[in-house]
């Protein structure tokens, strides 16, 4: 990492370390998963990727908790792009067939729609038959109203 990007990267985690104390303060579980989800994406950035995924973790339960379908999908998604990054296709298979079950009971976007159809597939492959199925009845059940406990591994 360079000095220059070190500097941004310290300075934006500083930035949202305090927002992200605002926000709670504030009792904002929007804001708050919010900024979490952006504190997420500059630790995978930079390649510390359990610590984004704690935080990816973290937004998406408050996403769950109020409901907002669309961040749900996306945080499953993020998750499931981490998995690849680790090379954990079943995880991966996981979390995008959770992000296609929130998908398709909150009619998300098409276009949404057929890129994880697109990544399923991909995986599907990749996997055989029997292990993505069971990678799916898992990420089904952690999709909420999928019969799971929503957002855990």
């Amino acid at each position: 990492m360079s000095a220059a990007f070190a500097d941004e990267f310290e300075l934006s985690r500083q930035y949202l370390d305090e927002a992200l104390i605002l926000w709670r303060e504030s009792g904002s579980p929007r804001g708050v998963a919010l900024t979490l989800k952006g504190l997420a994406m500059l630790e995978e950035r930079v390649g510390n990727l359990p610590e984004a995924e704690r935080l990816y973790r973290e937004s998406l339960a408050l996403y769950q908790e109020v409901g907002e379908a669309s961040a749900v999908v996306a945080g499953f998604c993020a998750l499931g792009e981490l998995a690849e990054k680790r090379g954990e296709p079943a995880a991966a298979a996981r979390d995008f067939t959770a992000a296609a079950a929130v998908h398709e009971r909150s009619e998300g976007s098409a276009g949404r729609g057929s890129e994880l159809v697109k990544r399923l597939t991909k995986l599907r492959r990749r996997l055989g038959e029997a292990a993505f199925q069971a990678a799916a009845r898992e990420g089904r059940a952690l999709a909420p109203g999928g019969g799971g406990t929503g957002g855990g591994t």
